[in-house]
């Protein structure tokens, strides 16, 4: 059980699916660490918007770990770190796209979510579309 990272949902960290591959593990942090960066946003700034929007309380420190691959990725928070990044998982997992492609489109989604909403959605279905 890991200890350093809380949920307030009814899930706990026994019943969440992680991935158990630590290569896997160490790639997607790399692209968690870019999204994050294209954002602008600290690990701190991770840790609040996670606790403020998303209910989930997970230290910088932790978040930091996952980052280096450290630690193991559970699935739900992949899910919940690209929905904070507004990005499809895919950007995360999918290592065919390479990593300086990842911080791009990050950054094109970034500048596209002003679009008024019906538009953004449309682009973003394209974007998950492209795999």
């Amino acid at each position: 059980m890991i200890t350093d990272i809380y949920i307030h949902s009814q899930v706990t960290t026994d019943e969440l699916e992680y991935c158990e591959d630590m290569n896997t593990n160490a790639e997607i942090g790399a692209r968690m660490r870019t999204l994050r960066k294209s954002h602008q946003m600290t690990l701190r700034d991770a840790s609040d918007t996670l606790r403020d929007k998303y209910d989930l309380k997970m230290g910088f420190s932790y978040i930091a770990d996952l980052e280096r691959g450290e630690k193991r990725w559970f699935w739900e928070h992949i899910e919940i770190f690209c929905t904070m990044y507004g990005v499809p998982t895919s950007l995360a997992t999918d290592t065919s796209i390479p990593l300086d492609h990842v911080e791009q489109i990050a950054t094109i989604l970034a500048e596209l979510a002003d679009l008024p909403g019906q538009k953004y959605e449309a682009v973003l279905q394209v974007v998950r579309a492209m795999k």
